[in-house]
């Protein structure tokens, strides 16, 4: 209640029509969603003159790539932790959704550990993967990997991410409104 007392005042959408279309580098332009552009804002400002991958953990994993002028290029979707560990648990008669948490192991050695070791080693890989890919393919010159999202924490001290920003979106507004 009191951010919204606070902020309320202030209410604006970000979207690609309030942002340059040549900070935006994606066909159309329009389809770029506001969390993905907010958190390019705060990559720019939070990290200036520098290319960064940034990997936002959340309903949806996305890996986006903005260059040093602060250019949004793209992104890369992959399912959620929370939704994988739902799917899992409806598509089969004999799985069940567990809270997502980072297994010391890789092994499960129950059907609660496994799932628990395959949502989270699986999203580790793929991201570990993706981030690489999209530093080879997109620059070369090297990039800075940067966190955001509801479960980055999980991923703190695994060697994946240079950088943890858990609220980059809200960073990247406020930015982009001025107030910071």
């Amino acid at each position: 209640k009191e951010a919204c007392e606070r902020y309320s005042p202030k209410i604006f959408f970000l979207n690609a029509g309030n942002v340059a279309a040549a900070k935006i580098k994606i066909d159309p332009a329009a389809a770029a969603g506001a969390d993905l552009l907010a958190a390019a804002v705060a990559a720019a400002n939070r990290f200036p003159q520098k290319n960064a991958v940034i990997v936002d953990f959340g309903t949806v994993t996305t890996i986006t790539a903005v260059d040093k002028d602060g250019t949004f290029l793209g992104a890369s979707f992959i399912p959620g932790m929370g939704i994988q560990s739902k799917s899992l648990g409806l598509a089969s008669d004999n799985l069940f959704q567990i809270d997502v948490k980072a297994p010391q192991k890789i092994l499960g050695t129950s059907t609660k550990s496994a799932l628990e070791s395959g949502v989270f080693f699986g999203t580790y890989g793929a991201v570990k993967y993706s981030t690489e890919k999209m530093i080879e393919e997109v620059f070369p010159e090297g990039a800075i990997i940067v966190g955001t999202g509801g479960y980055v924490k999980l991923f703190e001290d695994k060697g994946l991410l240079d950088y943890i920003c858990p609220d980059m979106v809200i960073e990247g507004l406020l930015y982009w409104r001025g107030d910071l």
